[in-house]
C-alpha cells in the first residue's frame, strides 16, 4: 500500500478544519439573525434601528462564546 504524502494529510486535515470552521461561523451568524430579528420583534417591527440590534445581537452571541 502506497504510503501517502505529508501535505496530502496536510492539505485534507487543513480542509476538514476549514469546513469546521465554516459550521460554526455558520451557527453563529445565525444565531445573531435570529436574536435580532428577535430585538425587531420586542421593538414592534419598527425600522430604523437594525444596525443597533445587529450590533447588540453581535455583541451577546461574541460574549456567549468568548468571542473578540
Amino acid at each position: 500500500m502506497p504510503r501517502k504524502k505529508k501535505s496530502d494529510t496536510v492539505e485534507k486535515v487543513a480542509s476538514t478544519v476549514k469546513t469546521a470552521a465554516g459550521r460554526i461561523t455558520d451557527k453563529i451568524m445565525k444565531e445573531i439573525t435570529l436574536l435580532a430579528y428577535k430585538y425587531f420583534e420586542q421593538r414592534g417591527y419598527q425600522h430604523g434601528q437594525e444596525l443597533d440590534d445587529w450590533l447588540r445581537a453581535e455583541k451577546e452571541i461574541k460574549k456567549k462564546y468568548n468571542i473578540k
